[in-house]
């Protein structure tokens, strides 16, 4: 079982609260949950691969990694000044809560 729930992409401690749940409608709404994330999952490997093999007969016919781009067509607009906000620091969870709410907030009524 343990085998199985690995494979089906569940975490160690997300097998140990499965294994110990004894009401069994739980544990098939956990199942479902998997199998929709890994469909979600497998929808986006599709893409990424049909991407990543249209990029490779690209590059081999011209030899250009790049040349996917030279089908962007580039368009200048002007846009409304936005304000920027940056800070590099270590902190925790509730710090960084603290800290970006309080900066939100100060932009937030200059803006007003």
């Amino acid at each position: 079982m343990i085998g199985r729930l690995k494979r089906y992409g569940f975490s160690l401690e997300e097998i140990k609260v499965l294994l110990e749940c004894e009401d069994s409608r739980t544990f098939c709404a956990k199942l479902r949950q998997q199998a929709e994330k890994l469909r979600g999952q497998r929808r986006e490997l599709e893409l990424a691969t049909g991407e990543l093999l249209a990029h490779l007969r690209n590059m081999e016919r011209t030899g250009d990694p790049m040349g996917y781009q030279k089908n962007y067509e580039i368009e200048l607009k002007q846009a409304q000044d936005l304000w920027v906000i940056t800070s590099r620091q270590m902190m925790g969870v509730k710090e960084f809560g603290d800290f970006y709410s309080g900066l939100y907030e100060r932009g937030w009524r200059k803006s007003i």
